[in-house]
């Protein structure tokens, strides 16, 4: 059975160095109301304001952004409103205001791949709890609006709602022929008739939680094991079935459309990992057929080893023209595992 896995709403910011903190607060009550009259019942309702390209010192922007945190009606409110270019000074202190919340996500728009090194500097080795790596990504070549987190921003700057799903098992089925998910979608239509001006569509990813495993489905269809000779013909050929899917529903799309595969969210990539089948190399290669080849992946603390990967990741990004995004785990040398809040224990993964 397919869940709306998030309702995102995208949320303007007219004037970052001076906000309207009233019309914040009426755009999330429209927000509530809109998810509270569309009885969509969404596992997550996520808040994306657009990203930061006025020149503000770094305590005034932290200011800012605990503000719009703090005004949230609920607490359970995820509130994407630290998308940040790569030049900027705020960098030097995201890690720290992310340590501040818990429902607070960021993503860093690496504009030049020069700037990677201190990147790694500023976040990669910045020694704090490692769930706060789950919720910062590296975007790569240009802001995307997805309602996916953490690589999104608001690049309208207008108001209005997209979805992503939870339906490996009507994805599945959808492999097999089954057209269960196209009615499934056709629903969604109909759910939010009424409010087209304002719903921007779905994001059609295939993205994993634990065990709805979309590593799962590439085995299984595809008579293949990841990180193995057949992993890139059946990531690319699901790829094309997500394409064809897109093609044959009324509803619009945005976002990424690719597999998804997060590592520290697929139970079968994680045994995949922890067995030494998928290693970095391999994974960081799938990029070129997935869009988020490397995400939640828990690797060595090595500042070589994070600067060359990102590096690799910003150039796959360049080659295909696509936005892609990363997220990473650096945990200290020594350790084979560690465990993540709400995500468990996500094995380190092999160079």
């Amino acid at each position: 059975m397919a869940i709306v896995r998030a309702m995102t709403f995208f949320i303007p910011v007219e004037n970052w160095s001076s906000p309207d903190f009233q019309k914040y607060e009426e755009y999330i009550n429209r927000s509530l109301d809109i998810a509270n009259e569309t009885n969509i019942s969404p596992w997550t309702i996520r808040l994306v304001l657009p990203p930061l390209e006025k020149k503000i010192e770094l305590e005034r922007y932290r200011n800012i952004v605990l503000e719009f945190y703090d005004r949230r009606p609920s607490k359970d409110l995820m509130l994407h409103a630290a998308a940040i270019p790569s030049d900027s000074k705020i960098i030097d202190g995201i890690m720290d205001i992310l340590s501040e919340t818990n429902r607070l996500f960021s993503t860093i728009l690496i504009r030049d791949s020069t700037h990677i090194d201190r990147l790694v500097d500023r976040i990669y080795l910045y020694e704090g709890d490692y769930s706060l790596f789950t919720r910062i990504s590296m975007t790569h070549l240009k802001w995307l609006q997805t309602p996916y987190f953490p690589s999104t921003a608001n690049v309208d700057n207008i108001f209005g709602f997209a979805l992503a799903l939870r339906y490996v098992d009507l994805f599945d089925k959808y492999l097999a022929g089954n057209r269960s998910i196209i009615d499934y979608l056709e629903d969604i239509r109909g759910i939010v008739e009424g409010y087209e001006e304002e719903f921007y569509g779905v994001d059609l990813s295939l993205s994993p939680w634990m065990e709805e495993s979309v590593a799962e489905l590439v085995e299984k269809h595809f008579d293949t094991v990841i990180g193995e000779p057949g992993s890139y013909q059946g990531i690319y050929r699901i790829n094309k079935a997500i394409s064809k899917l897109a093609s044959e529903t009324s509803v619009p799309t945005l976002g990424f459309n690719e597999i998804m595969l997060a590592v520290g969210e697929d139970d079968l990539l994680k045994k995949r990992v922890e067995e030494g089948t998928l290693r970095l190399g391999v994974l960081e290669g799938l990029a070129n057929v997935c869009i988020s080849g490397l995400d939640m992946v828990a690797l060595e603390r090595d500042r070589r080893l994070l600067i060359k990967t990102l590096e690799d990741m910003d150039y796959i990004a360049r080659r295909k023209g696509v936005t892609i995004g990363t997220r990473l785990i650096p945990v200290e040398p020594g350790k084979d595992k560690v465990d993540v809040q709400r995500f468990g224990v996500i094995p380190v993964i092999k160079v």
